[in-house]
């Protein structure tokens, strides 16, 4: 399972490299236009993050997604992407891989998180497993690379109900659908141990399960 775009730490800055060209992301956020509901800030140049202030950019953006102003967020977000500010990256990374105000680019997304990855965080490695494993998309599904990253994360720490929920995900995408089974059964008993999380929740799991015990690979 994958948890939706979160605002993840900060890291040390990178080069952004890729993409066809450094500015691509910014060109097509800065067409974007905010909605009726979401007005243009009125704050001066005085009050606006430096030009090569990464750190201050990334701060504003967050900012104005406190504010509801997520297009406008996402054009900050872009401008510190594009000097080589991970956490920018990633941010766009998410944005796009999961649609809303940037649109919806699974190939740009994939793109700019495995450029952006962190290998030490573990949400960022059960994220990239779970959208390798399950995307709907089948030219951008890699089960292989999926395992290599559920394998760095279980380097990390045990797992918790939503990282064996990938684990079997990405089991069952290898092929391998007895033993996806077993833990997503295990997953299941973690859930209901952990509890808080509904019985919607409750139920997908169980979806997949039945899924994975009809030799079935479960992908959206």
């Amino acid at each position: 399972m994958m948890k939706p775009w979160l605002l993840l730490p900060l890291v040390a800055p990178l080069l952004l490299t890729g993409c066809g060209s450094d500015l691509l992301v910014l060109q097509r956020l800065q067409a974007l236009k905010p909605s009726a509901e979401q007005p243009a800030n009125n704050l001066t140049e005085l009050d606006l993050p430096g030009e090569s202030d990464w750190v201050a950019q990334f701060d504003f953006a967050e900012s104005l997604l406190d504010k509801s102003q997520p297009l406008q967020a996402l054009e900050w977000y872009s401008k510190c992407a594009n000097g080589g500010y991970l956490p920018c990256v990633r941010q766009l990374g998410y944005a796009y891989l999961q649609g809303g105000a940037a649109g919806h680019d699974p190939y740009l997304g994939i793109e700019l998180l495995t450029q952006s990855l962190d290998q030490t965080d573990p949400t960022m490695l059960n994220d990239m497993a779970w959208f390798l494993s399950t995307s709907k998309l089948q030219s951008l599904r890699d089960p292989q690379q999926a395992k290599q990253y559920m394998e760095k994360r279980q380097q990390l720490g045990p797992l918790d109900a939503m990282t064996m929920d990938t684990l079997a995900a990405v089991t069952a995408a290898l092929g391998e659908f007895d033993g996806a089974a077993k833990v997503q059964q295990k997953a299941i008993t973690m859930l209901l141990k952990e509890g808080g999380l509904g019985e919607d929740v409750l139920s997908d799991y169980r979806s997949r399960l039945q899924l994975y015990r009809n030799q079935k690979a479960y992908t959206e």
